[in-house]
Order: structure tokens, then C-alpha cells, then sequence
């Protein structure tokens, strides 16, 4: 199991909106090792996961959080590490394509794109791609994350 000292602190910042202060997790990025998919609701990804992300040519520690919004929606926030520090951003527009595969729009400091990931083992992990805005995603960045709340 990955721990991370900040966890409590970063689901703390994330219901609030505030931005952490920390340095990067010590823990090395959980990559999610099985490829069967589960089929279900867009609700069963709601949590935190934490994971890697490429990022500068770097795989960088990254807590995600999936919620539901005030309409029933879903909604994201992200936050990862690199050389200037705590880099957040958030996830909009997140969409059901099929198959425990969603959609949604990453925007951060660096830019937006769209993001593509699939969720494996009961939602408990997710696997994916992500692009910048006009074009696709990209094999070469990935995004995991293991559910840790």
C-alpha cells in the first residue's frame, strides 16, 4: 500500500479548494497491474486515487479526486508534482464512453487537454491517456491512479 504523509491533508485541501503546500510524495507512483475492465455507474469512481502522471518527460506523483457535483455530475481535481512545486488543476466535462472508460477536460498552469482513462478492478484503480487541447491523447503521457479513499 502506498502511504503518503499528506493524504489527510490533500483531501482536506481538495473539499476546499485550497492548494497544498507540501513537498512531493517520497512514495514511488502505483501503476495498476491488471487490464480486465468492469462495466458500471459513473458514481463507482467517486474517491481519491493517488498515481503517477507524465509530465516534462517524467512520471510525477499525482492524487486525483473524483466527486459528485450539486446536479448529480461528476467533477475532478488533480494536483502533481514537478520542479516548480505542487502543480493542481482540475477535471471538467468528465463523460461515460463505455466499457469503465471516461472522458474529461484536464486544465492546470501548464494548459488543458483532454484526459481518457480506464478504471479496473471494481473502480479501485485507473489507467489512461492524456493529450493538450486540439489534439489527441498521446500513448506517451500517461495518468494512473489507485483508489486510496
Amino acid at each position: 500500500m502506498l502511504r503518503l504523509p499528506i493524504a489527510t491533508l490533500a483531501l482536506a485541501a481538495f473539499a476546499t479548494g485550497a492548494v497544498l503546500a507540501r513537498e512531493p510524495p517520497g512514495a514511488p507512483c502505483l501503476q495498476p497491474q491488471t487490464v480486465a475492465l468492469e462495466g458500471g455507474p459513473a458514481g463507482e469512481i467517486v474517491g481519491t486515487y493517488h498515481g503517477c502522471v507524465s509530465s516534462g518527460g517524467l512520471e510525477r506523483p499525482v492524487i486525483t479526486t473524483f466527486a459528485l457535483g450539486p446536479d448529480g455530475g461528476l467533477t475532478g481535481r488533480y494536483v502533481f508534482w514537478d520542479e516548480e512545486g505542487e502543480s493542481p488543476g482540475t477535471l471538467t466535462d468528465i463523460r461515460y464512453r463505455g466499457e469503465a472508460t471516461f472522458e474529461a477536460t484536464w486544465n492546470d498552469k501548464h494548459g488543458s487537454g483532454t484526459l481518457v482513462v480506464a478504471f479496473f478492478n471494481r473502480f479501485q484503480m485507473f489507467s489512461g491517456n492524456w493529450g493538450s487541447a486540439g489534439g489527441a491523447v498521446d500513448p506517451r503521457f500517461g495518468w494512473t491512479g489507485q483508489r486510496v479513499q
